[in-house]
């Protein structure tokens, strides 16, 4: 008799606790609601306490528990797919590929590049003043083969092979062709070392010489 009155106490307690925490949660709404597809997954709203299914002729149930509300149901997911996946893959492919030829391909033009360098150097050192016949030949080779200039102007003062037939009018069958030769070897109206300007004031290459 006093057991089967304590379980009475307690269901007693725990049936007011009950009462007192429906009491307290805020009151939600008591409309059917209806079900929908959304991104085709069937959805509905948390604040429904009940939902009109399909062919329930009117009939309000419980939500089920695998539902998920409209908000999640909206939110969609990136995904990436096999054929995007695979022509990722192959652009990647592509562009080491072509990286890998660009490298080749500028290892190639350095070699070119030393290669001409060494000859151009090794020129120089076989080239002397003797072998040319006059001044004039000695300033163009240097100015082709820039690594000569050590070997041909020792003094480096832009005047190679010194002691050589200098550089006249009479080495060139035009005046137009002196003229740009003049200024071509770096000469100017400020540095005309052999006398190349001519005429009333001095200001044209060979002009009383080749009119």
């Amino acid at each position: 008799m006093g057991l089967s009155s304590r379980f009475s106490r307690r269901g007693a307690v725990a049936l007011a606790a009950a009462l007192g925490l429906q009491r307290l949660m805020p009151a939600r709404a008591q409309t059917p609601c209806n079900v929908q597809f959304v991104n085709g997954i069937l959805q509905y709203n948390f604040d429904c306490t009940s939902i009109d299914a399909p062919g329930m002729n009117g009939m309000a149930v419980a939500p089920p528990s695998h539902l998920i509300s409209a908000q999640d149901a909206t939110t969609t997911t990136t995904t990436t797919s096999p054929q995007q996946t695979r022509q990722a893959r192959l652009q990647k492919r592509r562009t080491h590929r072509d990286n890998k030829r660009g490298r080749v391909r500028d290892r190639k033009d350095q070699d070119k590049l030393d290669r001409q360098s060494e000859r151009s150097a090794r020129l120089a050192a076989e080239i002397t003043c003797e072998d040319f016949s006059n001044q004039k030949a000695a300033i163009d080779h240097m100015a082709q083969f820039g690594d000569a200039e050590g070997v041909l102007d020792t003094d480096f003062d832009g005047l190679p092979c010194e002691h050589l037939t200098a550089v006249t009018c009479s080495q060139f069958s035009k005046q137009k062709d002196a003229e740009v030769w003049f200024y071509a070897r770096g000469f100017h109206e400020g540095y005309d070392p052999f006398g190349l300007l001519e005429g009333d004031k001095g200001d044209v290459v060979c002009g009383d010489s080749l009119d």
